[in-house]
C-alpha cells in the first residue's frame, strides 16, 4: 500500500520537510501531536510513496476507537512533488482508510489545494461535513472570510 504510517523516530524530520512545501500549520507534526493526544484522540502521520519517491504527506487525527473510529485530515494532504498523479494519491488514501477501519474519513483540504478539483469530480466524496470538527462559529474573526 503506497500510504504508510511514518515511524515515530522520523516524525520530527517531517516538520522541516513540510516547511519547504505549501503545508499549512495544521499539518505540521509538532502542532498536531501536541494538540491531539488523549484517551479518545491521537495524531498519526502517513506518507504516500510512488516509485520510491515520497509524493504526499497527511496528518490524520483519529478520534474514537474501532468500530467507531473517525479520521480527520485538516488542510491536507500535502503534495510534495509537482506533476504527480493526484487521482492515484486519493484512490490510495481511500484504500488506506478502508484498511484501517475508519467509519468515516473527513478531508478538508486548504482552499487553494490542487486536490480540490479531484475531490469535486470523485463521486465517492461528499461536500457535507458530517463530523463537525473545527467548524467555524459566529465568534471566529477571520478577515479573509467572505459573507
Amino acid at each position: 500500500m503506497p500510504w504508510n504510517k511514518i515511524p515515530k523516530k522520523e516524525i520530527s524530520a517531517w516538520n522541516e520537510k513540510l516547511k519547504q512545501n505549501d503545508a499549512l500549520f495544521s499539518q505540521f507534526p509538532y502542532y498536531i501531536a501536541s494538540e491531539y493526544s488523549s484517551l479518545l484522540s491521537k495524531a498519526i502521520f502517513i506518507k504516500h510513496t510512488h516509485e520510491k519517491q515520497e509524493t504526499a504527506f497527511a496528518a490524520i487525527i483519529e478520534i474514537g476507537f474501532y468500530p467507531f473510529k473517525v479520521g480527520v485530515i485538516e488542510s491536507g494532504p500535502v503534495l510534495l512533488q509537482s506533476n504527480i498523479n493526484t487521482e492515484l494519491i486519493i484512490e490510495d488514501l481511500k484504500n488506506y482508510a478502508r484498511s484501517k477501519g475508519y467509519l468515516h474519513l473527513q478531508i478538508r483540504p486548504s482552499y487553494n489545494a490542487s486536490l480540490n478539483q479531484v475531490f469535486k469530480e470523485d463521486p465517492a466524496f461528499d461536500k457535507n461535513i458530517y463530523f463537525p470538527f473545527h467548524r467555524k462559529t459566529e465568534f471566529d474573526w477571520n478577515i479573509y472570510n467572505k459573507p
